[in-house]
Protein backbone atom coordinates (compact mmCIF):
# COMPACT_ATOMS: atom_id res chain seq x y z
CA UNK A 1 0.00 0.00 0.00
CA UNK A 2 1.28 3.27 -0.64
CA UNK A 3 1.76 4.88 2.80
CA UNK A 4 1.99 8.64 3.65
CA UNK A 5 5.42 9.42 3.74
CA UNK A 6 5.71 10.43 7.54
CA UNK A 7 4.55 6.69 8.23
CA UNK A 8 7.23 5.08 6.52
CA UNK A 9 9.86 3.36 8.93
CA UNK A 10 7.30 3.44 11.60
CA UNK A 11 5.13 0.90 13.17
CA UNK A 12 1.51 1.81 11.75
CA UNK A 13 0.01 -0.81 10.73
CA UNK A 14 -1.40 -4.40 11.44
CA UNK A 15 0.78 -6.18 8.93
CA UNK A 16 0.20 -3.81 6.02
CA UNK A 17 3.38 -3.35 3.52
CA UNK A 18 3.78 0.18 3.52
CA UNK A 19 5.63 1.93 0.63
CA UNK A 20 5.96 5.56 -0.95
CA UNK A 21 4.83 6.28 -4.42
CA UNK A 22 8.12 5.67 -6.10
CA UNK A 23 8.60 2.41 -4.36
CA UNK A 24 4.84 1.18 -5.49
CA UNK A 25 6.07 1.93 -8.93
CA UNK A 26 9.59 0.35 -9.07
CA UNK A 27 7.63 -2.77 -7.12
CA UNK A 28 5.36 -2.89 -10.40
CA UNK A 29 8.22 -3.17 -12.88
CA UNK A 30 9.97 -5.06 -10.80
CA UNK A 31 6.92 -7.78 -11.02
CA UNK A 32 6.48 -7.47 -14.40
CA UNK A 33 10.01 -7.81 -15.56
CA UNK A 34 10.01 -11.04 -13.49
CA UNK A 35 6.59 -12.57 -15.23
CA UNK A 36 7.80 -11.32 -18.69
CA UNK A 37 4.79 -9.02 -18.65
CA UNK A 38 5.07 -5.69 -20.72
CA UNK A 39 4.46 -2.37 -18.29
CA UNK A 40 5.45 0.52 -19.64
CA UNK A 41 6.33 4.11 -18.08
CA UNK A 42 3.61 5.11 -20.07
CA UNK A 43 1.24 2.82 -19.00
CA UNK A 44 1.93 3.48 -15.13
CA UNK A 45 1.50 7.28 -15.67
CA UNK A 46 -1.47 6.36 -17.43
CA UNK A 47 -3.05 4.42 -14.27
CA UNK A 48 -1.50 7.21 -12.25
CA UNK A 49 -3.96 10.00 -13.67
CA UNK A 50 -7.20 7.71 -12.33
CA UNK A 51 -5.53 7.31 -8.76
CA UNK A 52 -9.02 6.55 -7.67
CA UNK A 53 -9.71 3.20 -10.17
CA UNK A 54 -8.33 0.17 -9.53
CA UNK A 55 -6.07 -1.22 -12.23
CA UNK A 56 -5.31 -4.95 -13.19
CA UNK A 57 -2.58 -5.75 -14.67
CA UNK A 58 -2.21 -9.74 -15.98
CA UNK A 59 0.91 -11.06 -15.14
CA UNK A 60 2.23 -13.69 -18.25
CA UNK A 61 3.90 -15.79 -15.06
CA UNK A 62 3.14 -16.63 -11.79
CA UNK A 63 5.44 -14.44 -9.21
CA UNK A 64 6.10 -16.15 -5.83
CA UNK A 65 6.09 -13.77 -3.21
CA UNK A 66 6.59 -15.06 0.60
CA UNK A 67 6.07 -12.11 3.43
CA UNK A 68 8.01 -13.99 6.31
CA UNK A 69 7.71 -12.39 9.93
CA UNK A 70 11.62 -12.71 10.77
CA UNK A 71 12.92 -11.21 13.86
CA UNK A 72 16.45 -12.50 13.76
CA UNK A 73 18.04 -12.34 10.50
CA UNK A 74 21.98 -13.29 9.15
CA UNK A 75 22.33 -10.96 6.37
CA UNK A 76 25.32 -10.67 4.33
CA UNK A 77 27.72 -11.94 7.18
CA UNK A 78 25.73 -9.43 9.73
CA UNK A 79 23.36 -10.27 12.29
CA UNK A 80 19.92 -8.25 11.85
CA UNK A 81 17.45 -8.31 15.56
CA UNK A 82 14.25 -6.26 14.93
CA UNK A 83 11.78 -5.32 17.15
CA UNK A 84 9.34 -7.83 17.83
CA UNK A 85 6.02 -5.68 17.32
CA UNK A 86 3.90 -7.94 17.41
CA UNK A 87 4.69 -9.85 20.44
CA UNK A 88 5.20 -12.95 18.74
CA UNK A 89 7.76 -13.46 21.48
CA UNK A 90 10.55 -15.08 18.86
CA UNK A 91 13.43 -12.89 20.26
CA UNK A 92 14.71 -16.12 22.18
CA UNK A 93 17.94 -17.59 22.45
CA UNK A 94 16.76 -20.71 21.35
CA UNK A 95 15.51 -18.62 17.77
CA UNK A 96 19.26 -17.35 17.54
CA UNK A 97 20.48 -20.52 18.03
CA UNK A 98 18.32 -22.21 15.25
CA UNK A 99 19.21 -19.37 12.94
CA UNK A 100 23.09 -19.98 13.74
CA UNK A 101 22.20 -23.82 13.22
CA UNK A 102 20.14 -23.00 9.52
CA UNK A 103 22.83 -20.95 8.42
CA UNK A 104 26.17 -24.06 9.47
CA UNK A 105 26.94 -22.30 12.49
CA UNK A 106 27.65 -22.95 16.04
CA UNK A 107 26.40 -20.68 18.56
CA UNK A 108 28.57 -21.46 21.58
CA UNK A 109 31.99 -21.34 19.34
CA UNK A 110 30.84 -17.60 19.33
CA UNK A 111 33.64 -14.83 21.44
CA UNK A 112 32.01 -14.46 25.10
CA UNK A 113 31.80 -10.80 24.14
CA UNK A 114 29.91 -10.83 20.85
CA UNK A 115 27.79 -13.37 22.70
CA UNK A 116 26.73 -11.00 25.17
CA UNK A 117 25.70 -8.34 22.78
CA UNK A 118 23.12 -10.51 20.59
CA UNK A 119 21.49 -11.84 24.25
CA UNK A 120 21.33 -7.72 25.48
CA UNK A 121 19.71 -6.98 21.43
CA UNK A 122 17.21 -10.27 22.33
CA UNK A 123 16.31 -8.99 25.24
CA UNK A 124 15.61 -5.20 24.24
CA UNK A 125 14.01 -6.14 21.13
CA UNK A 126 11.75 -8.58 22.34
CA UNK A 127 10.23 -5.88 24.60
CA UNK A 128 10.89 -7.34 28.10
CA UNK A 129 11.76 -5.20 30.83
CA UNK A 130 15.10 -7.01 32.49
CA UNK A 131 18.10 -5.19 33.78
CA UNK A 132 21.07 -5.10 31.14
CA UNK A 133 23.62 -8.35 30.57
CA UNK A 134 26.44 -6.44 31.13
CA UNK A 135 26.83 -5.38 35.10
CA UNK A 136 27.38 -1.93 36.18
CA UNK A 137 30.13 -1.95 39.01
CA UNK A 138 28.59 -2.07 42.52
CA UNK A 139 29.93 0.70 44.86
CA UNK A 140 32.79 0.55 46.96
CA UNK A 141 33.19 1.98 50.57
CA UNK A 142 35.44 4.80 51.31
CA UNK A 143 35.04 6.31 47.33
CA UNK A 144 36.31 9.70 47.29
CA UNK A 145 34.17 12.22 45.77
CA UNK A 146 35.89 12.13 42.70
CA UNK A 147 35.52 8.07 42.71
CA UNK A 148 32.03 8.79 43.54
CA UNK A 149 31.14 10.96 40.81
CA UNK A 150 32.87 8.54 37.77
CA UNK A 151 30.55 6.04 39.35
CA UNK A 152 27.63 7.85 38.99
CA UNK A 153 28.70 9.32 35.39
CA UNK A 154 29.58 5.61 34.42
CA UNK A 155 26.08 4.23 35.82
CA UNK A 156 24.38 7.28 33.74
CA UNK A 157 25.87 6.62 30.89
CA UNK A 158 24.90 2.22 30.72
CA UNK A 159 21.60 3.58 31.30
CA UNK A 160 21.33 5.82 28.40
CA UNK A 161 22.92 3.45 26.18
CA UNK A 162 20.44 0.59 26.86
CA UNK A 163 17.69 3.65 26.77
CA UNK A 164 18.79 4.66 23.11
CA UNK A 165 18.94 0.45 22.34
CA UNK A 166 15.42 0.22 23.49
CA UNK A 167 14.37 3.08 21.19
CA UNK A 168 15.65 1.33 18.16
CA UNK A 169 14.15 -0.58 15.28
CA UNK A 170 16.72 -2.98 14.77
CA UNK A 171 20.01 -3.81 16.10
CA UNK A 172 23.06 -5.07 13.52
CA UNK A 173 25.47 -6.53 15.54
CA UNK A 174 29.07 -7.67 13.11
CA UNK A 175 30.19 -11.06 14.29
CA UNK A 176 33.26 -12.77 13.20
CA UNK A 177 31.56 -15.97 12.44
CA UNK A 178 29.30 -14.83 10.22
CA UNK A 179 31.41 -13.55 7.51
CA UNK A 180 29.81 -14.52 4.14
CA UNK A 181 26.73 -16.11 5.90
CA UNK A 182 23.12 -15.35 5.92
CA UNK A 183 21.03 -13.98 3.21
CA UNK A 184 23.01 -12.05 0.04
CA UNK A 185 22.56 -7.90 0.19
CA UNK A 186 19.65 -6.49 -1.57
CA UNK A 187 20.59 -5.34 -5.04
CA UNK A 188 19.94 -1.52 -5.46
CA UNK A 189 17.63 -1.59 -2.73
CA UNK A 190 15.08 1.48 -2.82
CA UNK A 191 14.79 2.50 0.68
CA UNK A 192 12.58 5.50 0.16
CA UNK A 193 15.45 8.01 1.18
CA UNK A 194 15.94 9.78 -1.96
CA UNK A 195 11.76 10.76 -1.98
CA UNK A 196 11.55 11.82 1.91
CA UNK A 197 14.32 14.00 0.93
CA UNK A 198 12.90 16.07 -1.47
CA UNK A 199 9.31 16.10 0.23
CA UNK A 200 9.56 15.84 3.94
CA UNK A 201 11.53 19.70 3.51
CA UNK A 202 8.55 21.35 2.07
CA UNK A 203 5.45 21.63 4.53
CA UNK A 204 2.53 20.14 2.87
CA UNK A 205 -0.41 22.38 1.83
CA UNK A 206 -3.53 22.73 3.75
CA UNK A 207 -6.37 21.56 1.60
CA UNK A 208 -9.52 23.56 0.66
CA UNK A 209 -12.13 23.37 2.78
CA UNK A 210 -15.13 22.67 1.20
CA UNK A 211 -18.25 25.05 1.56
CA UNK A 212 -20.99 23.92 3.18
CA UNK A 213 -23.91 22.69 1.13
CA UNK A 214 -26.73 24.02 3.63
CA UNK A 215 -24.99 26.72 6.03
CA UNK A 216 -26.61 27.55 9.03
CA UNK A 217 -27.68 31.09 8.99
CA UNK A 218 -25.53 33.28 11.57
CA UNK A 219 -28.16 34.47 14.04
CA UNK A 220 -29.44 37.90 13.86
CA UNK A 221 -30.02 39.90 16.33
CA UNK A 222 -33.14 40.41 18.30
CA UNK A 223 -34.35 43.91 17.67
CA UNK A 224 -34.81 45.97 20.56
CA UNK A 225 -38.86 46.29 21.87
CA UNK A 226 -39.90 49.65 20.89
CA UNK A 227 -42.50 51.23 23.07
CA UNK A 228 -45.02 52.40 21.04
CA UNK A 229 -46.18 56.03 21.14
CA UNK A 230 -48.98 57.25 23.41
CA UNK A 231 -52.05 58.29 22.36
CA UNK A 232 -52.93 61.94 22.93
CA UNK A 233 -56.43 61.10 24.31
CA UNK A 234 -54.12 59.51 27.26
CA UNK A 235 -55.21 61.44 30.16
CA UNK A 236 -51.59 60.40 31.60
Amino acid sequence: MAASRWLIGTFASHGCVGLTNEQVKDFARHLAEASQTELSDATIAAYLKKRNRTQVVKLHQLVPVELRYETIVIEDGQLHIYRDVYNKKGNTEENLRAVFDVNGLNFDTVGSEEKARMLEALDVMSGRVKKPVIATPSPVANQTKEEKLAAAAARKAEADRVRALRAQKEIVIDVSNLSGKGYPAPVNLNTGTEYLAKNTDAPAEPKPRRPRRNPTPAPQPTPEAVPSPRSIADPR
